[in-house]
């Protein structure tokens, strides 16, 4: 075994990255001899099962090392294409659900404004991202180029009630048949999708209130215009709405549309066949309410209803005017109960 001290010195020299060529020249200005010196540096070297500073590292352990690289950058290539492919289909199949998620994730800065009033409202902490996206990324309406496309899965979430700074309404009724006493001061206008599901949730859950204690009693007149941006049966279903107030049936074939609505992926009842089945069961002309949906009679209507939406402040559905106070979302009656008799009072 080599002198203590010379191991000593040449393993403190290591440590602090001499090379070897110096500590050997360094060692042999001090007297040492080269086979001490070798001999040293080899005890060193067995001991700590590596290789000197200045010899190179075994061929073997390179090779290992670059195959482990390769391994673990093909890894996470792999889980990258993966979670790749799985936003893809998840596009495909739901595509406003990805743009809404991506919205959310985009929009952090925008939410934070309305945090004190989502606080006292007690709506869920997504609620305010309503259909303000939809209305970004919608186009200007269209109707379908076929009647039994098949339209973009959507969901609009429900918001917390806006009120607008006039007292006056800020829309027109349209060109719908109003519900209700022509001569009420409180008017309600609605925007809706026939294809939102919240939009169905609040014809379930709110409507049949507002019917009984405020339309059947004269306090308010209901008019409804068309919001179709959820997608190509959207717009034919709101085509179907328009055939049937041609022939005098708007609010029964309304009341169907919103009564069995399908699940977003299920688009077979919006054919020309089977519109016009009900609209025949509902009694109308079936061969003049079919030529109507097929030749997409009253697409101007429901563009001008849209744009008017839009111009108004609507950015998704259902949105409600009551006397120009916006609410927006499938609100509970109380709610729409406080709005309307808030306007009542005011006009007493």
């Amino acid at each position: 075994m080599p002198q203590q001290d010379l191991l000593d010195y040449i393993s403190y020299e290591l440590e602090e990255g001499i090379d070897r060529q110096s500590i050997i020249d360094s060692l042999l200005k001090q007297g040492w001899e080269k086979a001490q010196i070798n001999e040293a540096f080899d005890f060193i070297s067995n001991s700590h099962n590596t290789p000197p500073p200045d010899e190179p590292y075994p061929s073997s352990k390179k090779t290992s090392l670059a195959k482990e690289n390769i391994f673990r950058t093909g890894f996470w290539i792999a889980l990258a294409l993966c979670f790749l492919e799985f936003i893809i289909i998840l596009y495909l199949l739901y595509p406003n659900f990805v743009k809404s998620y991506l919205y959310l994730g985009n929009s952090a800065n925008k939410q934070s404004s309305h945090n004190s009033q989502e606080a006292t409202t007690n709506s869920p902490p997504w609620a305010t991202i309503s259909a303000n996206f939809a209305a970004d990324i919608s186009p200007a309406i269209t109707i379908a180029q076929t009647l039994n496309a098949s339209p973009t899965p959507s969901v609009i979430y429900p918001t917390i009630p806006v009120a607008s700074s006039s007292s006056e309404p800020t829309v027109e009724p349209g060109n719908l048949p109003l519900l209700g006493n022509p001569n009420a001061k409180v008017t309600i206008i609605e925007f809706t999708d026939f294809r939102g599901p919240f939009s169905a949730q609040w014809f379930t859950d709110t409507w049949p209130s507002i019917v009984k204690d405020y339309i059947n009693t004269g306090k308010i007149k209901f008019a409804f215009r068309q919001y179709a941006f959820l997608g190509p049966a959207s717009t034919v279903a709101a085509n179907a709405s328009e055939c049937a107030n041609d022939q005098g049936k708007f609010w029964e074939y309304h009341d169907w549309l919103l009564s069995n609505q399908p699940p977003e992926t299920d688009t077979s009842m919006y054919t020309t066949a089977d519109l016009t089945k009900e609209a025949v069961s509902l009694g109308l002309d079936g061969t003049k309410f079919q030529t109507c949906l097929v030749n997409q009679t009253d697409e101007s209507k429901i563009t001008a209803d849209y744009s008017d939406g839009q111009k108004a402040g609507v950015t998704g559905t259902p949105s409600f005017f009551v006397n120009g106070n916006l609410l927006v979302g499938a609100q509970p009656y109380s709610t729409f109960q406080t709005a309307i008799d808030q306007a009542l009072s005011k006009t007493n």
